[in-house]
């Protein structure tokens, strides 16, 4: 415990010592403001401390840091006070940077209450059904979606029922809170930057991009410029094909090569394969003895279910407004169709997933639930013919092996190319699921496997490089180690460069 305290004085001290003699000046009396996210991502501290300052400098501007506002009590306000007596509280490390203010609370203000009141009720009189909840607009700026994946985040329901008292808490709680960041966001905020575009950390961003004001989403690998147009981060997907055209031709084919041997790695069973965040792998051949897939001459469709309680828009809006109302409607459609139906978890599931499939399972006799731990290896040798998904990674993988993958949403991935399928409305995707005997007949992907990889290599290696630091999900002592025997000031002078090419570009992002 003693070894673990002197490292984090020795933590905060080094990274004092690093923001203070590379960077920030004094900017307590400037009218103009920089608007950062407050977060506990230690990793993104060092980028961060890069990129305000660049932007500080650029604007002549102070930093201010905010969070999800609550309302002041005296408890919360002693509680956030005695927090700057914690050496290496987060606090401190922002603080470090440059961050002069914190907004972590507001206070109850009669004016906004009652505007607040008016503005709830309208709201509730326009929800008719779960798309009117994500669609929720407030003076025209979209925070519907924002609300939609927060509430199920902190609730863990894998829906919303606007009847439901704590929905409706929570929801009269977001739009004081929206109207607050209305009346603070003004011409003297010149830029706003953030670690993720949705759950409701994000509602100053939104307010941001209605009124045009520069805003970035930072992370330790990538930054997105964002705009009205493009409020989400990560969506450089649909533009894949029209890159890699413009891409050195006599290295194409080394990069699909990349890439296959990449897939064929996943394929052997290897785990977290450009995909740092799994722990498990979804085709280790570890088969069970028994068959998991019925024999018989039915299709047979594979659901791999995504987390109910994940963020459905982190993409964008999709055919259905949670994964729970997605799954609903195929429950629908097997008992309207001869299929054999499955359903499968990642082996990796969060508590309070598979409660819901075997709901699911219990509601629409045609589902069955596999083992989480299950082998896709297994199932596709055991002859499953579809796979249907929202937005996942299946739709990469299956038609590898020739499999079908339908996907349920137009902010996909891999929606720039033809080796899925994309119905544009939900009668669409309904009519292909009814009749999906003639639609594999038709659809061929054979000719694909190039498409494939060449989305592979677009989507997980290319320009997939961090822009200095070694190891993108290490902790900030790692990355202080590591930065500490690498820091130069022609390091500085590059880094900062790069920045300024950047922000000053019209890139959606940072093109290394």
């Amino acid at each position: 415990m003693i070894e673990n305290i002197f490292k984090k004085f020795c933590t905060y001290f080094a990274f004092r010592k690093f923001c203070k003699n590379i960077f920030l000046s004094n900017h307590k009396k400037k009218e103009n403001i920089i608007l950062i996210e407050f977060n506990s991502i230690w990793s993104l501290l060092i980028p961060w401390a890069y990129f305000i300052s660049y932007l500080s400098n650029k604007y002549n501007a102070k930093i201010v840091a905010y969070n999800n506002l609550t309302l002041v009590s005296k408890y919360k306000l002693l509680r956030y006070k005695l927090s700057f007596l914690l050496i290496f509280n987060s606090i401190n490390f922002y603080r470090i940077m440059g961050v002069q203010k914190f907004i972590f609370f507001f206070q109850n203000s009669k004016k906004r209450k009652k505007e607040t009141i008016q503005v709830y009720k309208k709201i509730l009189k326009k929800i008719k059904n779960k798309h009117d909840i994500e669609n929720i607009k407030i003076k025209n700026v979209l925070i519907g979606d924002l609300i939609y994946d927060h509430f199920l985040k902190i609730s863990k329901n894998p829906t919303i029922n606007s009847n439901d008292l704590n929905f409706r808490k929570y929801l009269l709680m977001k739009v004081e809170e929206f109207l607050y960041w209305d009346k603070f966001i003004s011409e003297q905020i010149k830029t706003i930057v953030v670690s993720h575009s949705v759950y409701t950390k994000a509602i100053p961003l939104r307010i941001c991009l209605h009124r045009n004001i520069e805003a970035f989403q930072l992370t330790n690998r990538q930054i997105h410029k964002l705009n009205s147009k493009e409020m989400f981060g990560y969506t450089e997907f649909k533009d894949y094909k029209k890159i890699f055209k413009r891409l050195n031709k006599k290295k194409k084919t080394s990069y699909i090569n990349i890439a296959r041997k990449r897939l064929e790695m996943r394929f052997k069973g290897a785990v977290g394969v450009d995909m740092a965040y799994s722990k498990k792998s979804a085709y280790l051949n570890n088969f069970y003895k028994n068959r998991l897939l019925k024999k018989s001459d039915k299709i047979k469709i594979l659901v791999p279910c995504h987390c109910f309680f994940d963020s459905p828009h982190s993409y964008g809006f999709n055919l259905f407004p949670d994964f729970y109302e997605w799954l609903n409607f195929l429950g629908k459609i097997s008992e309207k169709t001869n299929y054999d139906w499955y359903l499968k978890t990642h082996p990796d599931f969060k508590p309070g997933n598979l409660e819901i499939l075997n709901y699911f399972s219990k509601k629409y006799s045609k589902f069955n639930i596999l083992p989480s731990d299950s082998s896709h290896v297994q199932i596709i040798n055991e002859g499953i013919d579809v796979a249907l998904t929202v937005h996942g990674t299946i739709g990469c993988e299956y038609p590898i092996f020739n499999k079908l993958v339908v996907n349920a949403s137009l902010n996909n991935p891999h929606i720039a190319y033809n080796f899925n399928l994309h119905p544009k409305t939900i009668g669409e995707y309904k009519k292909i699921l009814l009749n999906l005997q003639k639609v594999k007949n038709k659809f061929k992907i054979n000719n694909s496997k190039s498409q494939i990889y060449e989305f592979y290599y677009m989507h997980k290696l290319f320009d997939r490089k961090k822009y200095f630091l070694q190891d993108g999900n290490s902790n900030l002592v790692d990355n202080l180690d590591w930065f500490k025997n690498r820091h130069t000031k022609s390091l500085d002078k590059k880094i900062l460069n790069k920045f300024k090419n950047f922000v000053d570009s019209e890139n959606y992002y940072l093109n290394l």
